[in-house]
């Protein structure tokens, strides 16, 4: 079975933001992104991971991982 594994955290930390920040970046309640950042949110929408990608500077795959 194929497992895609998100990885959020070690990229906003080795981008110098916080939770706060890149919530307020993506105009999101920080709460929210943290669900994201905890694996809470299983579903990514396609329009969320590109402005992801836009505010971390990275791409698609250094977000999905597939293990």
């Amino acid at each position: 079975m194929l497992k895609i594994t998100i990885h959020l955290k070690s990229l906003r930390e080795a981008k110098g933001h916080t939770q706060r920040s890149i919530s307020r970046l993506l105009d999101m309640t920080e709460d929210n992104y943290a669900r994201y950042e905890q694996g809470k949110i299983k579903v990514i929408p396609l329009d969320f991971l590109d402005q992801l990608c836009e505010v971390l500077e990275c791409e698609v795959s250094d977000i999905l991982r597939r293990e």
